[in-house]
């Protein structure tokens, strides 16, 4: 409570050594305040509310409420999760004690386990990293909303992540590859899920993120329009992130027929905002038939394949950077390239006509 007047919880003995002018100014703070538990507060005359590890997620979504404004309940979820995660594992590593005396040997307990899961469980230290970056976000909000005036423990423990060559963003894929594979009439990507396959048609043909498409609504479909297109932008579903992946893509090759056939079937159903269940069931089911040509391909790599396409046919960086949703690196004048310009582009490398798609 004693925050509330922007006084650091002091016990009543601190606040009795403390210089007068401090003690004279907490006095005066409660000069129009009523209310005795406030006041027993700021002058230390009460415990200090003992925030625990247990608690410590609840607090933190508490107070950390206005930064997850404009998500999905389920990107909310996902943001939440390593968080709800790190707790857990904290809590089981060292213990429940008040957060106020979290020690540094507690945190560097904790990265010892984390060193050990890295060498034992052949763990990633992106994941472990990730942990370490949560305790020490929510320490960090608790504490100054609380003002504990403690050192944060977590900081500077990150493991360090040495460059590896990985395939978290997928390596291209070949233009033949993704007409056989994916698209063709009979192709083995007709053994998936229609709306999967609708959904990867699009992908292909617009290099849109699958979290982009996965979050659009039946209104982001424009069938109606001279140039069918979708409208990537903030809705019910999802959050943008960044002003630059707002933007319309025109329909064209594959992904057209497969637009209208979502569109006639309720929009997107089964992956509505489930990204995650999207690009791990396709890639699953691609990897199972071992359909990559190498280990570090994706799902992902449809959208490294039309960027290889744009640049085959010497596509201006500005219209590239536009329909990837990338921020261009030049001062930006004027209103950029038009549906029109983007439709003409993509035409131009688009995968397969209309009339041989099965949506």
């Amino acid at each position: 409570m004693a925050v509330r007047l922007g006084w650091r919880y002091q016990h009543s003995g601190e606040i009795a050594e403390a210089p007068a002018k401090d003690v004279v100014a907490r006095l005066e703070s409660l000069e129009t305040v009523d209310d005795r538990r406030v006041i027993d507060a700021v002058l230390g005359a009460v415990p200090m509310p003992r925030i625990m590890i247990s608690t410590l997620f609840d607090e933190y979504e508490k107070l950390s409420f206005d930064a997850r404004i404009g998500k999905s309940p389920r990107q909310v979820e996902l943001a939440l999760n390593p968080h709800r995660r790190s707790q857990k594992n904290l809590l089981a590593v060292i213990g429940d004690k008040p957060v106020a005396e979290l020690s540094r040997q507690d945190a560097l307990q904790f990265r010892g386990w984390w060193s050990d899961r890295l060498r034992d469980e052949k763990l990633s230290v992106k994941s472990a990293n990730k942990e370490v970056n949560c305790l020490r976000a929510m320490f960090r909000v608790v504490s100054d909303a609380r003002l504990m005036g403690v050192e944060n423990p977590f900081k500077g423990i990150a493991f360090r992540n040495h460059v590896t060559q990985g395939k978290s963003r997928g390596e291209t894929v070949s233009r033949d590859w993704i007409v056989q594979m994916l698209l063709a009439p009979g192709c083995l990507l007709g053994g998936i899920n229609d709306e999967a396959r609708r959904i990867v048609a699009i992908l292909a043909e617009t290099g849109a993120r699958p979290g982009e498409i996965c979050g659009l609504e039946q209104a982001d479909f424009v069938l109606d329009d001279p140039i069918p297109h979708i409208r990537i932008r903030p809705n019910q579903i999802r959050e943008i992130k960044t002003s630059m992946s707002i933007r319309n893509l025109p329909l064209v090759g594959a992904a057209l027929p497969a637009a209208k056939a979502l569109v006639a079937a309720g929009g997107i159903v089964r992956y509505r905002g489930k990204n995650g269940s999207f690009t791990t069931g396709v890639n699953k089911f691609l990897r199972e038939n071992a359909a990559f040509e190498t280990g570090q391909q994706s799902l992902y790599s449809l959208r490294h394949a039309l960027q290889d396409r744009f640049i085959a046919v010497e596509a201006p960086d500005m219209l590239v950077a536009s329909v990837m949703g990338h921020k261009f690196s030049r001062p930006k004048y004027g209103a950029g390239p038009t549906l029109k310009q983007k439709q003409e582009w993509l035409a131009r490398i688009a995968l397969m006509p209309p009339s041989l798609n099965q949506p």
